[in-house]
C-alpha cells in the first residue's frame, strides 16, 4: 500500500544515427522515494544498443 512520502522519477532517451540502416540507443530510468522517518529508496536503470532496419 503507498502510504505517501515524495516520489520523483526521471527517464532519459537518446537517439543517434549511426547509418541509414542503424540507430544508437542510451537509455537512463532513476526513481527515488522519500518520506520522513521511513525508508529511503532510490534505484537506477541504464542501458544502451542499437536498432537495426531489417
Amino acid at each position: 500500500m503507498n502510504k505517501g512520502g515524495v516520489w520523483s522519477e526521471t527517464q532519459v532517451y537518446s537517439l543517434s544515427v549511426i547509418n541509414h540502416k542503424t540507430l544508437s540507443i542510451v537509455w537512463l530510468r532513476h526513481v527515488n522515494n522519500y518520506r520522513e522517518n521511513s525508508i529511503h529508496n532510490t534505484w537506477n536503470l541504464a542501458g544502451e544498443g542499437q536498432l537495426t532496419k531489417q
